[in-house]
């Protein structure tokens, strides 16, 4: 089973669509990091399929949301520069640092594993975080937070190390993207 994004997505449409005063801000990046961290429960790794998160801080990406709104509100119009939600981006990139998947699931062709670990956390997904917010409407929104998720989770990589079939000592199996 796939990160269950459409629920995020119809979520966090409906409360954009509740919440449209800027004192929800902090609201809205609690609210972004939960259904995020929701959705990223039920990823696993392409390659590793059936692997799901071991970990994942949902309070680095409400405290990087939350940053990005601050930067955004004081600019006091809409912001023209993507690196306002850099924060934002990173926030999501550091729930992914040092990540852990179950290792009990196993690529194809080896037996349950030692470990299954985050190597690179993925690029920060600032430029389409930016596109998201700078929509006008609550569903587009929505519609393209995903996109950038979904963008920033191809990028991240990890390695399962376990045993091969027959062989008697621990291979490495590299992957990338987490879907």
């Amino acid at each position: 089973m796939a990160a269950t994004w459409p629920i995020f997505q119809r979520k966090l449409t409906r409360h954009l669509q509740n919440n449209k005063n800027r004192k929800s801000s902090r609201v809205t990046a609690k609210k972004i990091a939960s259904l995020y961290h929701e959705a990223a429960r039920t990823a696993m790794p392409r390659l590793v399929p059936g692997a799901i998160p071991i970990t994942g801080n949902k309070i680095l990406i409400e405290k990087g949301f939350e940053a990005s709104f601050k930067l955004a509100f004081n600019l006091g119009k809409i912001p023209t520069n993507p690196g306002i939600w850099l924060p934002a981006a990173l926030g999501v990139v550091a729930y992914w640092t040092g990540n852990g998947f179950n290792p009990v699931i196993p690529p194809p062709g080896y037996v349950p594993g030692a470990s299954d670990l985050v190597v690179f956390p993925g690029v920060p997904p600032a430029p389409q975080i930016w596109q998201a917010m700078s929509s006008k409407k609550e569903s587009v929104v929505a519609r393209k937070l995903v996109s950038a998720f979904k963008t920033h989770l191809s990028s991240v990589s990890g390695v399962f190390i376990g045993n091969p079939i027959g062989s008697p000592s621990p291979v490495p199996f590299p992957w990338v993207g987490v879907a």
